[in-house]
């Protein structure tokens, strides 16, 4: 037997019970009138007697006719008026009838109408005053009449007399044994309508009715059980022997007590599938005689007891349609009721739905408060899948209703209303819908009440304000005071509640180091009780919160492993990557969730695509048959990817290598269409995937630039110099004036119009704000952006910010890789070829450094003190040169050079003067005794251009191409598409094409192999000679981009891929041959000042062997590199030590 709290509960009344009574039967006829005085009064007297008695007469009534003038009393007004008419006469008898009456009257009781309502409090009080007394010596059957009067009185909340009704319950329990089924059911009737869950009466009253139960009439068992499912009182023998009664007597039931029955049997929590058959089977061929009551108990206890299939899910179809034409007549109870009941039974039927919720949205404001009407409405709305998007009048209509009742909601429905407005897509301070006041409203009445909520309360109410997006001041403050409450309630907390308060703190961000350990420790020994959903969200929220407990993670991942077939496709990719997201890559796990999504890729949504690719491209973990399996499904979703899912997409895309043409041209054009709502992160992050997969897109990234103007002040160190890489690589030359880029082959993506004319000063600016916040790697690379983009047209701001650059490296030199170190070294000598074209000098030979000027003005990099740096950065680049290894095509190109007349003396991988460049084929063209003209021929794989479009130079081809232009020579790039094509079609065809881009006659081209052979290093000879462009210049005509540094994108929910290789621009080591003994003669005595053995050792060792060979030692040990190169520093100094 099991006794819970009594509830107050509006699922309908049972019908009402006739309180009849057994009154002693007499005479009906007036006593005999009373003459006063003696005989003889005379014809006066006689009238006066005549009229005295026919007074008695009329005042006298008989007691069973008065308690039948009681019962017949149709108002208020008439029971008011007997009772005061007779109350001299009103006996025990009358007052439990008069009680009988008001509660019969109390649907007449007008609400508008506070004086009818006070006279019949007048009368029930003076009606339970009389009746009180004699309630200790009363029958059962009347003190049942009692009881069940003061209860419905009670129900519709008039006054009642606490002791009264005690002590009525009391003599109830006392005389249960001896009171038959009628007064047993009203018995128990009352005592529900009183709320009163007295258990010494339920047991006294259990025995009598078990004794007894084949003696209730088919009403007396519906509202037997009908009130103890009120009462919470359950006994499962006792129901199961009522349920085994009832049964064969349904057809006698009538249609309340057929609802009543069923909505109480589902209250009580008694499965009896044979029972609601029947009872289905019993109220299907009367369903129009139901209520709109009926209707929704019904629905309502399908779904309680989880009758989904077969006779229920027949049942409940049955009741849908009996309710479609009725909507109008439902109450809010019943709206509420039936919808609960179909989004608990899963019963999704839109088109009913939709009308039962625009039925609801015209009334939402009549809804009664508190609100569990309001709460439990919503709460079904946005379950039902098939209707959470699609009725937003409804919606409308709730976020109007909740802030003017929120305060009297109670815990459950403030849970609940969160719970659905999240479920609706409410944003706090968005769209103007008033979503954001009815979630502040329901925030502040839930604070004060916190301590009322149950854990799951807690539970829904954090992941409703995280699914809101509430993170103001005011909702930080909220999500405190929940993690207070929850951390007092987390042992009470299941294994579902645990995981929706992780993942909703994690997409809060609310790091709360210490309730999350907490959270953990309770999480762990219930990880076996986790769903599989709970154990991905769960892995999410700590891979978010960045919370590393590699013993909890350990033991979540073995858990997850036993049971992956469990897991969804979303589930697998969120698990996999968290794992990777922590660093705990466990190759074997993360290839068995990799491989188990692979077979489900259809079923994955744009989001988890993305982060599976994340994966692969952050782990290395994956076959490329996954990657390709994951391209192509990508493809057909484009449409689904928002601005974080295209920039991690495309990240992912150049991490690994994979460009995909077609699906890049389909991120582009996604991007176009959604490129409002792309952020800084997104913004850098796919300008940076842009630029590594070589992808030419101007139209697309001065949008993107544009965007980035609008979003600046958003960007950290990381993105301005991801953006400042890719803007260089990609060729975005933005003068401020809205010029273009050239076409051809040099061209680019050309400059900005609007917004992002302003950008590269604006960039320029930001940079210099953030330039301590920098990091070694991110100072590199926006230095070599900024090298790239160059000082075309002096944009404000260039020189500035490459100053404050270098400035900033100098300070810890000791922080900078070797390649980073060639990065800065490009900007230095940017610098220094745009000092030089400030001056008017000639671009080769580079300016030496100058002092600064008595101003403290200075041209170069030296004269602003950098010189500490310079020579740094010198050194790694020299130390980073290495060994030329010319392929077959570029010496098919030598050969094909030298035959052209005047180009026999052509040399592959010669050096510049500086021998900071090699070039692949420098030959020297007559053009002037004083200047001859030295040209370059640069023979370009595919990997110098953009992918999509060859005809465009990538960032470091063209930057190659502006620092050998600065040195006097001529370029001319030599595609080997190109060149292949052209001798494809026959040798003379091949050798034309390079005289045409050599720019010798037309008629020039000898055939192949004439000159062949001839003798190399005419073109070491020739004079600084007719090319005097700067570098800024040159890149002027073509836009810088370059390879070098190119930094890993910026990723806020994902580990952060490694530096990739830097491109060095166009450096190759020399061998010893290629070193003038002159060239290395000056290195050593440039070097040797700086410190002996040490300075000696920066140099690469063909200097230094150019330069032993030059002081008479041509012949070197055959030694491996670095012992060669120890050897030679060795013999260098003893040379130095003999002069």
């Amino acid at each position: 037997m099991v006794v819970m709290t009594a509830t107050q509960t509006d699922t309908g009344l049972p019908a009402q019970v006739g309180a009849q009574q057994q009154w002693p039967r007499g005479g009906r006829s007036a006593p005999p009138c009373q003459h006063q005085g003696g005989g003889g009064g005379g014809r006066g007297s006689h009238q006066q007697d005549k009229q005295q008695q026919q007074q008695q007469q009329h005042e006298y009534i008989h007691p069973v006719d008065l308690t039948a003038l009681i019962k017949a009393a149709s108002s208020v007004e008439d029971l008011a008026s007997v009772v005061d008419k007779h109350r001299s006469r009103l006996t025990t008898i009358h007052g439990n009838a008069g009680l009988a009456a008001a509660a019969r009257l109390l649907h007449r009781v007008r609400a508008s109408d506070p004086a009818q309502r006070a006279r019949l409090c007048g009368t029930v009080s003076e009606l339970t005053a009389l009746v009180a007394p004699a309630i200790p010596g009363m029958r059962g059957r009347d003190v049942s009449s009692v009881l069940l009067s003061l209860g419905k009185l009670r129900n519709a909340a008039f006054p009642c007399d606490e002791a009264c009704a005690a002590a009525a319950l009391a003599r109830a329990g006392a005389t249960a044994a001896d009171t038959g089924a009628w007064g047993l059911s009203s018995m128990v009737l009352g005592a529900a309508y009183l709320g009163v869950a007295d258990e010494s009466f339920l047991s006294a009253w259990l025995g009598a009715a078990r004794a007894s139960l084949a003696e209730f009439e088919p009403q007396g068992l519906s509202n037997a059980v009908w009130a103890l499912a009120t009462l919470g009182f359950y006994d499962s023998e006792f129901v199961t022997d009522l349920v085994a009664e009832a049964s064969p007597r349904l057809a006698s039931f009538n249609e309340q007590g057929l609802a009543n029955t069923l909505w109480a049997v589902a209250s009580l929590g008694h499965h009896d599938a044979a029972f609601v058959s029947a009872v289905a089977d019993a109220a299907m061929p009367r369903l129009g005689k139901f209520r709109p009551q009926g209707l929704s108990n019904m629905a309502w206890a399908l779904a309680k007891l989880g009758m989904r299939d077969g006779a229920g899910r027949a049942f409940m179809a049955a009741l849908v349609m009996e309710s479609r034409g009725r909507l109008r007549e439902f109450g809010p109870q019943d709206l509420s009721s039936t919808a609960w009941a179909l989004a608990s039974a899963g019963h999704d039927d839109p088109p009913f739905v939709l009308s039962l919720l625009a039925e609801a949205s015209c009334r939402l404001g009549a809804f009664p408060r508190p609100g569990h009407e309001l709460s439990s409405l919503s709460w079904a709305a946005a379950s039902l899948g098939s209707t959470r998007d699609s009725d937003p009048e409804f919606v409308r209509a709730l976020v109007e209703v909740v802030p003017s009742r929120a305060q009297h909601l109670n815990a459950h429905s403030i849970s609940n209303l969160l719970w659905a407005l999240a479920r609706f897509g409410a944003c706090v301070g968005g769209g103007g819908s008033g979503s954001g006041d009815a979630v502040r409203a329901l925030m502040a009445a839930a604070e004060p009440q916190l301590h009322t909520f149950t854990t799951q309360g807690l539970s829904n109410t954090t992941w409703a304000v995280a699914k809101v997006g509430a993170n103001d001041d005011e909702a930080r403050r909220f999500v405190c005071a929940l993690v207070r409450e929850m951390e007092r309630q987390l042992p009470l907390f299941g294994e579902q509640e645990l995981s929706n308060v992780a993942w909703a703190l994690a997409t809060l961000g609310h790091r709360d180091g210490g309730f999350m350990s907490a959270l953990l420790e309770r999480a762990e020994p219930e990880l076996p009780n986790f769903s599989a959903q709970a154990l991905s969200n769960t892995a999410w929220a700590l891979a978010t919160l960045e919370l590393r407990d590699p013993d909890f993670l350990a033991r979540l991942l073995a858990e997850a492993s036993t049971r992956l077939h469990d897991f969804s496709p979303q589930g697998l990719s969120m698990l996999a990557w968290a794992l990777v997201k922590l660093g705990h890559i466990d190759a074997h796990s993360v290839a068995r969730l990799l491989n188990e999504a692979r077979g489900r890729l259809r079923e994955l949504e744009s989001q988890h695509l993305a982060n599976l690719l994340w994966v692969v491209a952050t782990s290395g973990i994956g076959s490329p048959g996954l990657v390709d399996d994951l391209v192509a499904e990508a493809g057909r979703k484009l449409d689904a990817f928002c601005p974080h899912e295209i920039s991690t997409t495309a990240w992912a895309l150049a991490s690994t290598g994979r460009y995909d043409r077609v699906l890049v041209a389909g991120l582009c054009a996604r991007t176009r269409a959604t490129l409002g709502a792309f952020n800084a992160v997104d913004v850098a992050q796919l300008a940076w995937a842009l630029a590594t997969m070589r992808h030419h897109d101007g139209a697309l990234v001065r949008a993107l630039a544009d965007r980035a103007v609008e979003t600046l002040a958003d960007f950290g160190e990381q993105g301005l110099a991801n953006l400042a890489w890719a803007l260089a690589v990609l060729g975005f030359a933005d003068t401020g004036t809205g010029g273009g880029g050239g076409g051809g082959r040099g061209g680019g993506t050309g400059g900005g119009t609007g917004g992002s004319a302003a950008l590269l000063p604006l960039l320029f600016t930001e940079s210099v704000r953030q330039v301590g916040s920098f990091s070694a790697q991110g100072l590199a690379n926006i230095a070599w952006a900024l090298a790239a983009l160059g000082p075309r047209n002096r944009l404000p701001g260039w020189e500035r910010c490459a100053h404050a650059l270098l400035r900033a490296a100098g300070a810890r030199l000791a922080a900078f890789s070797t390649v980073e170190a060639c990065q800065l070294f490009v900007l230095v000598l940017t610098l220094d070829a745009a000092a030089a074209g400030d001056g008017g000098e000639q671009a080769a030979p580079l300016p030496t450094p100058t002092p600064a000027a008595a101003d403290g003005t200075a041209s170069g990099v030296n004269g602003d003190g950098h010189a500490a740096l310079r020579e740094h950065c010198r050194c790694a680049w020299l130390e980073a040169s290495v060994q030329p290894c010319p392929s077959r095509v570029q010496l098919q190109v030598l050969e094909r050079v030298r035959a052209l007349p005047g180009c026999s003396q052509a040399v592959g991988e010669q050096l510049t003067h500086d021998a900071l460049f090699s070039i692949d084929i420098a030959l020297a063209l007559p053009g002037g005794a004083a200047h001859p003209d030295r040209v370059a021929v640069e023979v370009d794989g595919p990997h110098h251009f953009m992918a999509n479009d060859g005809r465009v130079l990538t960032g470091h081809t063209a930057l190659r191409n502006a620092h050998l232009s600065a040195r006097g020579w001529r370029v001319v790039c030599v595609p080997v598409v190109d060149w292949q094509r052209a001798l494809g079609q026959g040798a003379a065809e091949g050798q034309e094409y390079l005289a045409r881009l050599i720019g010798l006659a037309p008629d020039a081209a000898s055939p192949a192999g004439e000159g062949a052979g001839a003798g190399a290093g005419a073109a070491q000879a020739a004079g600084a000679g007719a090319a005097q462009v700067a570098v800024a210049g040159a890149i002027g005509r073509q836009p810088g981009r370059d390879g070098a540094g190119q930094a890993h994108a910026e990723q806020p929910a994902a580990a952060v891929q490694p530096i990739a290789a830097v491109h060095v621009t166009g450096r190759r080591t020399r061998t010893r041959e290629d070193v003038s003994d002159e060239q290395a003669a000056r290195e050593v005595a440039r070097v040797l000042g700086r410190g002996k053995k040490d300075a000696l050792a920066s140099l690469p060792a063909a200097v230094l062997l150019a330069h032993l060979r030059g002081s008479g030692q041509p012949h070197h040990p055959s030694l491996p590199p670095r012992s060669l190169k120890a050897w030679a520093v060795e013999q260098v100094m003893g040379l130095r030590t003999e002069e």
